[in-house]
């Protein structure tokens, strides 16, 4: 699977080189990918939407808080925007419900006086196609409240790869590093615990 052209052919957000970072951090490119946010274990080895649905609702009947699919969004998010939940276990789906989320997120980011400012800075200096620390931090800082997870989104912004010109991507974003914020944990059904925010201390009383 090529995850940016998923992302070139299914992104609702306009920060493609974000989402793919996220992918990465999220579910390290795995569509089947289930996380559990009340105790921040994954499962990195279903192999079927059949098979992650299942491991989904298990994980609810125990009280858990699944985090799912390539940008391991919450599952209610399904029907918040008109989907079945197994939807969310196929890539392009995925993609375009969390980036939707994204998008809102940044209509509201970009509202505040301080970023408004950023914005008419940026506009003097670079095409508006480059986005700002800014905009992303308080992008990422609003799908962190959204999950349930604190900290702060610093960690994913240095994973960013810098602009390095339109051949990239059709918004001119190079790719994004590897960037394993929720850590790799050992080849098991449920791996070692992840974290989606960069703070150690976020997962400490989680655990």
């Amino acid at each position: 699977m090529d995850v940016l052209a998923l992302i070139l052919a299914c992104s609702l957000h306009p920060d493609d080189a974000l989402v793919r970072t996220l992918v990465d951090v999220q579910s390290s490119g795995n569509v089947y990918f289930v996380g559990d946010l009340a105790t921040l274990k994954t499962n990195d080895s279903l192999t079927s939407p059949e098979a992650a649905l299942r491991f989904t609702e298990e994980l609810q009947r125990h009280g858990g808080r699944p985090a799912v699919g390539l940008l391991g969004v919450p599952l209610e998010w399904a029907g918040r925007f008109g989907r079945a939940p197994i939807e969310l276990f196929d890539g392009c789906t995925n993609i375009a419900i969390g980036t939707a989320a994204f998008a809102e997120y940044q209509d509201r980011c970009s509202g505040t006086p301080r970023l408004r400012s950023v914005a008419r800075r940026a506009r003097r200096s670079v095409p508006l196609r480059r986005h700002s620390d800014a905009l992303r931090s308080c992008v990422l800082a609003s799908f962190a409240r959204e999950l349930g997870v604190t900290g702060a989104p610093a960690a994913i912004l240095r994973r960013l790869a810098p602009v390095r010109g339109a051949s990239a991507s059709r918004r001119g974003d190079a790719p994004a590093e590897r960037a394993f914020v929720f850590l790799e944990g050992q080849d098991s059904p449920v791996g070692a615990s992840r974290i989606f925010i960069d703070t150690p201390q976020s997962a400490a009383g989680r655990r």
